[in-house]
Formats: structure tokens, sequence, C-alpha cells
């Protein structure tokens, strides 16, 4: 709520005739703009999503092109052992 006080006060001023009309609306235009990126960054900060994010993307990137590989590697043991009764 701290960008609306602060356009109001900007209100109150130009209507005492300390500001001009293009005065305010630059002032305007500054704090909106100001609030704009400062609520685009709090949402970047929340915690710990970005981290198991981050690591759950490094988990399947370390396994997923391993598949190719241990899949028929797997088999492989598995038939051995059903052959060998074990």
């Amino acid at each position: 709520m701290g960008q609306y006080d602060d356009i109001a006060k900007l209100a109150g001023l130009k209507e005492k005739g300390l500001l001009t009309e293009q005065e305010f609306e630059q002032q305007k235009k500054k704090i909106l703009s100001q609030n704009i990126y400062e609520d685009n960054g709090s949402n970047s900060k929340r915690p710990n999503s970005f981290t198991f994010k981050a690591v759950v993307f490094f988990v399947l990137g370390l396994i997923v092109p391993l598949w190719p590989i241990s899949l028929p590697l797997f088999w492989y043991l598995a038939y051995k052992s059903y052959k060998s009764g074990e």
C-alpha cells in the first residue's frame, strides 16, 4: 500500500499548487515503476524452490543419459540370475 500513500501525498501537493500536472505525472510514473521492479524481485526469492529444482534436474541429468547402457545390463544380469536359479 506504500505506493498508493505516496501517490496520495503527491496529489495533495498538486492540489495545494506545489506541483504542476507534469511534475505530478512524472513522480507518479517513477513511484509505480519502482514498485513494479520490487514486486518482480520478491517473486524470485522463494526459499529453496530453485535449489530443489536444480538438484532434481541435476540428478535426472545424470540418470537419464545412462539408461540405454544400464537397462540392457540389468536385463542381462536378471536373465542370468533367472537361468542359474538364484
